[in-house]
C-alpha cells in the first residue's frame, strides 16, 4: 500500500492543486489568486524537473542532496513570501512557514548528510499537501468573510505613516476618536 501511495502522490497533488487553483481564481479575490498562482508555479517547476532528471526513484533519491529540488523551493518561498507578507489573509503565513520546512530540509542534508533519505523526501514533498489544503481553506474563509461582512481588502494597508512610529488620526478608525482623552 504504502508503495501505491508514494508511485501516486505526485499525480494526486497535481490534480488537488489544479482544482483548488481554479477554484481561488473563479471564486477567491485578489490575495487568492495571488497565491493560487504563485503555488501553480511549482507545478511546470517539477513537471520541468522530472523531464530534465528523468524521475525520481523512491528507493534510491534523497540519498545526497537534490540541489535541482533546493533551487526551485527556494524560487518558491521568495513568491510565497511576498505574497504572504502583503496579504490581509493568515492563511498565506501558513503556506510560506510550510515551504520554509521544505527549503530548511535541505539545509539540513547539506550541514548533515545523516538525515534518513525517507525522512528528507517527506519534509520535502509534503508540505505541499499542507500548502493546497490551506490554499482551499483560505479561499472558503474568504467567501465566508466576504458573505459576512461584504467586500474587504485583500492587501494590508501600511499601519504606520512612514518615519513617524505612531498611527496617524486618519489611520484609526471613528469609534477611536470619540472616546480618546486629550
Amino acid at each position: 500500500m504504502g508503495w501505491i501511495v508514494w508511485q501516486y502522490q505526485d499525480e494526486a497533488a497535481a490534480v488537488m492543486l489544479l482544482l483548488a487553483f481554479v477554484l481561488a481564481m473563479l471564486r477567491g479575490a485578489a490575495a487568492e489568486r495571488a497565491m493560487a498562482l504563485a503555488l501553480f508555479c511549482q507545478l511546470p517547476l517539477f513537471i520541468l524537473d522530472q523531464l530534465l532528471t528523468g524521475g525520481r526513484d523512491p528507493y534510491t533519491s534523497y540519498r545526497q542532496l537534490e540541489p535541482d529540488l533546493f533551487a526551485i523551493d527556494l524560487v518558491l518561498l521568495a513568491l510565497y513570501l511576498a505574497v504572504a507578507l502583503r496579504a490581509n489573509r493568515v492563511y498565506p503565513l501558513w503556506i510560506a512557514g510550510a515551504q520554509l520546512i521544505a527549503v530548511l530540509a535541505h539545509v539540513v542534508k547539506i550541514v548533515s548528510g545523516d538525515l534518513v533519505p525517507r525522512a528528507y523526501a517527506s519534509l520535502v514533498m509534503v508540505p505541499t499537501h499542507f500548502q493546497i489544503v490551506m490554499l482551499i481553506a483560505g479561499t472558503i474563509a474568504h467567501l465566508r468573510r466576504e458573505a459576512q461582512y461584504g467586500d474587504y481588502p485583500s492587501w494590508r494597508q501600511q499601519a504606520l505613516p512612514a518615519g513617524t512610529g505612531k498611527p496617524s488620526e486618519h489611520d484609526m478608525p471613528a469609534a477611536s476618536h470619540a472616546g480618546a482623552r486629550v
